[in-house]
């Protein structure tokens, strides 16, 4: 679940089906502006605070969206550490730049800024 303070809504990972789907939802009402399936295994979500866009964190990349649910890019993350594995969250921090939480083969984190 991720809130955007621009387009004043909720997304929320709707992953109980399959495709899954993320689902806007406006913060007011609560009523569902838009939703869109999403092709890869999500694992988070977080809305960049400059732009609105939706970031869907996947196992080793970040699918970003548009408001309307439109594809805008993927960014292949390439875990630095041996034993990583997974991307678990990303934060943007400006264009191409994010701290990222990871996961081990032992499920602990490290913070990264890439």
């Amino acid at each position: 679940m991720a809130a955007s303070s621009i387009h004043r809504c909720l997304y929320i990972m709707a992953v109980s089906r399959y495709p899954e789907r993320l689902v806007c939802l406006d913060a007011a009402t609560g009523d569902v502006r838009t939703k869109w399936n999403i092709t890869n295994e999500g694992r988070n979500l977080a809305v960049d605070h400059r732009t609105g866009n939706v970031m869907l964190m996947c196992a080793k990349e970040i699918v970003e969206y548009d408001h309307s649910g439109q594809k805008i890019r993927t960014i292949d993350i390439a875990l630095p550490e041996e034993g990583m594995y997974m991307l678990w969250q990303a934060v943007p921090l400006r264009d191409n730049q994010f701290v990222i939480c990871q996961v081990s083969y032992g499920l602990t984190s490290v913070f990264d800024c890439l």
